[in-house]
């Protein structure tokens, strides 16, 4: 799907209230929207920033050098751009991907911003976590019954206690563990030519 395909469907995506739904504009919602960015190229030289025209989703001639416009979508640019435009700098942005080096690990190194890096594959670690939590009371009963057998024991004690049947069971909950994250850990990957998504910083 083209970039410009992408550009038209946002734009024409409920501009138009329901008669009883009244709706907010998603534009109104932040003060920057930023598209096209062209990471890892945004946290270098970056692009020409252009605006874009919200009517047709096409393009705008010419390089944007005007003030922020609130509601306006803007294309290319680079994170200097974005500071400017906004005003800010540093630790005033917090920023959002799920790229470790081209979300978090970038745009720390060059513009010092607070990252929050988004993990999908946690979202089945947490299922499992809360679905088999019996799993993991039993290892946790495990290691507390491991300490209580070495409790008072030392490096000049001569007696070994048989703990065969403990190592056994502790092999076999992490094993259960890795099979219930292993189904999902690595699902299909699908690709577009979209580009990178919309970028925009929220407005509570």
């Amino acid at each position: 799907m083209s970039l410009q395909a992408i550009m038209s469907y946002l734009f024409d995506f409920s501009n138009e209230d329901k008669a009883d739904v009244p709706q907010r504009p998603w534009r109104s919602y932040f003060d920057l929207i930023v598209v096209d960015t062209r990471k890892p190229l945004f946290f270098a030289e970056g692009t020409v920033l252009r605006q874009v025209d919200t009517d047709t989703g096409k393009l705008r001639i010419g390089t944007y050098t005007g003030p922020l416009q609130h509601c306006a979508v803007y294309s290319g640019g680079s994170s200097d751009v974005v500071c400017d435009l906004l005003g800010v700098k540093g630790k005033d942005i917090l920023y959002m991907g799920d790229h470790i080096f081209g979300d978090i690990l970038k745009s720390k190194k060059r513009q010092g911003w607070r990252t929050f890096l988004v993990v999908p594959e946690l979202a089945r670690e947490l299922q499992v976590w809360t679905e088999k939590s019996e799993l993991f009371e039993e290892l946790r009963s495990l290691d507390l019954f491991l300490a209580e057998l070495y409790q008072h024991l030392d490096s000049g004690s001569s007696e070994r206690p048989d703990i065969s049947s403990i190592k056994r069971r502790i092999q076999v909950t992490p094993r259960a563990l890795s099979q219930l994250t292993r189904s999902s850990a690595h699902p299909p990957a699908t690709t577009s030519s979209m580009g990178d998504p919309p970028t925009g910083r929220w407005v509570p």
